[in-house]
């Protein structure tokens, strides 16, 4: 057995689990069913001209139907980006100089986390973006081990590919690109800019034939952010969109929420905004609160209350850590990882929350635990680089 089929072995077992058990209990799941509609459209040779929601996983799910068909090629195209989170996940804790037991722990919590598993069979974004995420994870807590263009470049390419396909994870790149400007050589940032440009093109033509393919919906979310009835949309469905029907026609709007133009959401919002400005920082803490919320909407017996409560307290236990005791490694990565974390939740805490946009976030805290578990139990015995 060669030694990289040795090193890779533990994260393939760990993989090959999971894959097995998506395809053996997990009945296919349609929350986006939109997205599918959208990949059918460009498999039949036309390009998307709806730029409400992103484009890049329509491209994604496009090409996994035109390898295999729509039964097996979606299955096979997530299983693949789901053998990658866990490959990378692996391979971060171990760059991250843990033992080889606590980062097979490590990956195993992101292996077995029941969304990942899940998500292989569904049609929805997150299905697609945890290894994309994963690796401006390992661009920002080892920013100085890029040297290699090849490699810099691919990691680029695939960064500027999420930003089609979650364009909000634009917020956290200041945070990735500061950590490569303070480590890494000046032109390891103009090969990971460049090579980011270049993929983020790349998969806009693909999916809609312009350079620029950047949602429109974010006058949409403005106004379910800022109106009279978000707060109560929080509370009873975690979600701001039911609020934004019941706006609009308390202010005897007669169109729907899809024919309104973002003019008129934006004029709405800043009405509400200036005329009520306690209801507004109210709200701010309510979307904060929203996040951290297990998700009970779909729960339907104790098991599966259970689960939701339990995925909440790992990021509950380390906002707590970090707050209180301010963990470091003396390396920087614990503040670069709060900073990555705030950035990140920042768009919803100020427009639209929901327990499951928490979910790329939650991947990234296990990570961190395991290191910080790591260190608490053998001493600061972590690598010496960043």
């Amino acid at each position: 057995m060669s030694r990289v089929f040795k090193d890779i072995f533990p994260p393939l077992t760990l993989g090959l689990l999971g894959i097995i058990a998506a395809w053996v209990f997990v009945p296919r799941g349609m929350p986006s069913p939109v997205y599918l509609d959208y990949a059918h459209t460009l498999l039949n040779g036309g390009k998307l001209t709806d730029s409400f929601m992103p484009a890049g996983y329509p491209a994604l799910l496009a090409l996994g139907i035109s390898l295999a068909g729509d039964s097996y090629g979606i299955f096979l195209m997530q299983a693949g980006a789901y053998g990658l989170t866990v490959l990378l996940a692996w391979m971060v804790l171990r760059h991250g100089g843990l033992t080889p037991a606590a980062a097979f722990l490590g990956t195993a919590l992101i292996a077995f986390h029941p969304y990942m598993i899940l998500n292989i069979n569904r049609i929805t974004y997150n299905s697609v973006a945890p290894p994309f995420f994963m690796l401006a994870i390992f661009v920002l807590w080892f920013p100085s081990r890029f040297n290699g263009r090849f490699w810099t470049f691919l990691c680029g390419a695939a960064l500027g590919a999420l930003l089609v396909i979650r364009p909000n994870i634009l917020t956290v790149m200041p945070i990735v690109f500061g950590a490569l400007t303070l480590w890494a050589p000046w032109r390891v940032l103009i090969v990971l800019a460049t090579a980011m440009t270049l993929g983020f093109i790349a998969l806009s033509l693909a999916a809609t034939g312009q350079i620029l393919a950047w949602p429109t919906n974010g006058s949409y979310n403005l106004f379910g952010g800022f109106n009279a009835y978000t707060e109560a949309a929080l509370w009873e469905h975690m979600h701001v969109e039911p609020s934004i029907g019941k706006a609009l026609r308390a202010l005897n709007i007669p169109n729907g929420p899809y024919e309104v133009s973002p003019e008129i959401f934006n004029a709405l919002a800043w009405n509400f905004i200036t005329e009520h400005p306690v209801d507004v920082i109210r709200g701010f803490f309510v979307k904060a609160l929203t996040l951290f919320r297990p998700d009970y909407r779909t729960s339907t017996g104790w098991a599966e209350l259970a689960v939701q409560t339990i995925l909440v307290i790992p990021v509950l236990f380390w906002f707590m850590v970090m707050l209180w005791r301010r963990y470091d490694d003396g390396l920087g990565r614990g503040r670069r990882t709060a900073l990555f974390a705030a950035f990140y939740l920042l768009p919803f805490v100020i427009l639209n929350a929901d327990p499951r946009y928490r979910y790329l976030l939650d991947l990234v805290v296990l990570l961190h635990l395991t290191m910080m578990l790591e260190r608490w139990v053998n001493g600061s015995r972590s690598d010496a680089s960043v």
